[in-house]
């Protein structure tokens, strides 16, 4: 936003419509990765909730539930591991475009 900002000041139209593309992209990403950010951290949150629950099944002695909450801590270790790759796909995605833009200005 700070070459944004200096390219507006300078009156270069080139290099704010290039800082703007940047900005957007960026913006873009952090609208994408925030709902799997916010699965990682709910699936976090269910997984811990699960071993508190294991940790009191036991020491009731309730095997079956146990066994049901050790379930749970499997699937939500996989939501968090689904979420992670997504995340990273995400993250690879923005990458290639911003390294598109940067060459294709280079270009110019």
């Amino acid at each position: 936003m700070l070459e944004l900002s200096n390219a507006k000041d300078s009156g270069d139209t080139d290099g704010c419509d290039f800082a703007q593309r940047k900005v957007q992209l960026f913006t873009e990403q952090l609208n994408e990765s925030n709902p799997l950010l916010t699965e990682i951290s709910d699936a976090m949150t269910r997984e811990g909730i699960a071993r508190d629950r294991i940790a009191a099944s036991c020491e009731e002695e309730k095997k079956e539930d146990a066994d049901n909450w050790k379930l749970a801590i499997e699937k939500e270790s996989l939501a968090k591991t689904q979420a992670n790759e997504k995340l990273m796909a995400c993250n690879l995605k923005y990458q290639r475009l911003m390294k598109e833009l940067r060459e294709s200005q280079n270009l110019c």
